[in-house]
C-alpha cells in the first residue's frame, strides 16, 4: 500500500510543523529548567545515536518506524521539560525524593563509581539501568557536561521512543502497511501520559516498557511468520529477557512463561495455518511445554510470594496514601480478592478519580497520571468498538491479534490483584493500543459507532465522579 503520509506534501509539512513545535518548546523548557545548554547537546547526541541504531539490520527501521521514533522522542522531550520545571522550580517531591532521587544518586554519586551491576543488585532493583545511566553520566562528564538528572532522563526518552519503533513493527505484522492505522498508532503512543511519565522521570520504567515491548514483538513475529529464523530470534529474546528483567524488575522474569501460555491459547484456538506451519508450531509447543514443566517447580514458591506479597504490600501502601473516604479504598482495596479482581481491573483505566487530582498537586508524576486518564477516556471506547468487531467477524480473530488481547487482559488482571498501580499496567499498554487499531475509522459507520461508545463512556464517568463527590460530602 502506498505511503500516503510520505508522498503527500501537505501531510508531510504538517507532520514536520508538529515536531518542530515540540522541538523548540522542549528545548526552551529544558534550558530554562536546568539553566544549561548542555542538555540540548546531550539530547542531540543521544537522538542521533538512536537514528543510527534504526539503520541496523536487527532493528530495520522503515519509514514509519522512523516517524514513530522521531515523534515520540520530540513529544517526550517537551514533556521532560515540563517535568524539569516541576522538579527545579516547584520542589516536586516525586522527583526530588523517593525512587527518582534514589536512582539519580546511585547513577551520579562518585562513591558508587566502582560498583558493578551485581553490587547495585544488593542495594536496589534496577541495577541494569543504573549501569547504563552511570555510563552516560561518565561519557558526558568527560566532555564537560555536568552530571545532572537530565542525562538519565534523555536515555529514558530514547527507550520510550524505541518502544514506539517496535510497536510500529508489530502493527505492520498484524495489519500490513496500513498508513491510517500506523499513523493512529504513533499518535496514540505519543499521547499516553504514562509513557510521558516513564520518559520524563529518572525511573527505570522506560526500560521496563522497552523490554516488554521487544519481547512481545518477538512472539508476534513468530506467530505471524513461524519460520526457523524467527524461532531462533524468539528463543534468543526470551532467554535474554529472563536475565534482563532479573536486573530491572525481578517479578518480570516470569514474562516469557506467561507469554508462552498466552501463545498456546491463541495458537490452538485461532490458528488456521497450513500443515507445514502447523508442524513447526507443534514442535515448538511440545519443546516449550517440556521446558516449562521442568522449570515450573523451581519458581512455584517465588510465584506465590509475588502474588501474595505484592498484594499485601500495595494494599497497605494504598491505605496509607489514599484518604480513608476515597472511592478506591471503599470500593476496591478493602474488598475480597474476587471483587477486587473485577472492580480493580476497571479502576486501573479510570484512576485517578477525580481526574483533575494531578492538576492540583505540584508533582509531574500526578500531572502525567491525570493527563493519562484523559487518554484512556479516548482509548477505551475505541478498544470497545474493536472488541465488538472481533466478536462479530471471525476473520479478525487471528492468533497474533488475540495474543495481544489475551496478553493485556491477563496482565491487567494480575496487576489488579497485586499492586493496583496503573503505572505498572503501562508496561503492557502497547498490546492494548495495537488491538484498538482493529477499528477502521475511514468508514463512517465505525466513526459513528465510536462516537456513540465515547458518549456512553463519558456519561458513565460523569456518574462515577458524582459518586465520588457524594462520598466526599457524606
Amino acid at each position: 500500500m502506498e505511503n500516503t503520509l510520505i508522498n503527500n506534501p501537505t501531510k508531510l509539512t504538517s507532520y514536520y510543523i508538529f515536531n518542530v513545535v515540540f522541538l523548540f518548546m522542549g528545548s526552551a523548557l529544558n534550558v530554562f529548567a536546568y539553566q544549561s545548554f548542555g542538555v540540548i547537546v546531550a539530547a542531540i547526541i543521544i537522538y542521533v545515536f538512536g537514528e543510527f541504531v534504526l539503520q541496523l539490520p536487527l532493528v530495520g527501521g522503515g519509514k514509519f518506524e522512523k516517524l514513530g521514533y522521531r515523534q515520540v522522542f520530540l513529544v517526550c522531550w517537551f514533556m521532560s521539560g515540563v517535568a524539569a520545571f516541576y522538579a527545579n522550580y516547584l520542589g516536586d517531591y516525586s522527583q526530588n525524593l523517593f525512587d527518582a532521587a534514589h536512582f539519580f544518586d546511585l547513577a551520579s554519586n562518585d562513591k558508587y563509581k566502582d560498583y558493578t551491576m551485581l553490587d547495585f543488585q544488593h542495594i536496589t532493583e534496577g541495577s541494569g539501568v543504573l549501569v547504563i545511566w552511570r555510563f552516560i553520566n561518565v561519557i558526558f562528564s568527560s566532555i564537560g557536561i555536568e552530571k545532572i538528572r537530565f542525562l538519565g532522563i534523555i536515555v529514558n526518552i530514547s527507550a520510550v521512543a524505541f518502544s514506539a519503533v517496535f510497536a510500529v513493527k508489530m502493527a505492520q505484522l498484524i495489519y500490513g502497511y496500513d498508513t491510517a492505522r500506523l499513523k493512529r498508532l504513533i499518535t496514540l503512543f505519543s499521547l499516553c501520559g504514562l509513557f510521558w511519565l516513564f520518559a520524563s522521570l529518572h525511573v527505570r520504567d522506560a526500560f521496563v516498557l522497552l523490554g516488554v515491548t521487544v519481547l512481545t514483538y518477538s512472539w508476534t513475529l513468530y506467530i505471524v511468520k513461524p519460520t526457523i529464523r524467527n524461532f531462533i530470534i524468539l528463543l534468543s529474546f526470551n532467554i535474554f529477557a529472563v536475565n534482563y528483567f532479573e536486573y530491572l524488575r525481578w517479578e518480570f522474569r516470569f514474562l516469557p512463561y506467561v507469554m508462552f501460555a498466552t501463545y498456546l491459547v491463541s495458537i490452538f484456538i485461532f490458528n488456521t495455518s497450513k500443515l507445514s506451519k502447523k508442524i513447526l508450531i507443534y514442535v515448538f509447543t511440545i519443546f516449550s511445554v517440556i521446558s516449562v514443566i521442568a522449570l515450573f517447580p523451581m519458581y512455584l514458591e517465588n510465584i506465590f510470594e509475588l502474588i501474595v506479597g505484592n498484594n499485601e504490600q500495595y494494599t497497605a501502601g494504598a491505605a496509607v496514601v489514599a484518604s480513608s473516604d476515597s472511592l478506591g479504598i471503599k470500593l476496591i482495596v478493602n474488598q475480597p480478592l474476587p471483587i477486587r479482581l473485577i472492580l480493580g481491573t476497571a479502576y486501573l483505566f479510570v484512576f485517578p478519580i477525580p481526574f483533575w487530582t494531578g492538576f492540583q498537586l505540584e508533582t509531574a508524576y500526578h500531572l502525567f497520571k491525570s493527563l493519562n486518564v484523559l487518554f484512556f477516556y479516548v482509548l477505551l471506547p475505541l478498544t470497545a468498538v474493536s472488541l465488538l468487531q472481533v466478536v462479530k467477524f471471525k476473520s479478525l480473530r487471528t492468533p497474533a491479534l488475540m495474543f495481544h488481547l489475551f496478553l493485556f487482559l491477563g496482565f491487567s488482571s494480575a496487576i489488579a490483584v497485586t499492586s493496583l498501580e496503573n503505572r505498572h499496567l503501562a508496561a503492557f499498554l502497547v498490546p492494548l493500543i495495537i488491538f484498538s487499531l482493529v477499528t477502521d475509522l475511514k468508514k463512517k459507520k465505525n466513526r459513528d459507532l465510536y462516537w456513540i461508545f465515547l458518549t456512553v463512556f463519558m456519561c458513565i464517568m460523569a456518574m462515577v465522579h458524582f459518586a465520588w463527590l457524594s462520598l466526599k460530602l457524606l
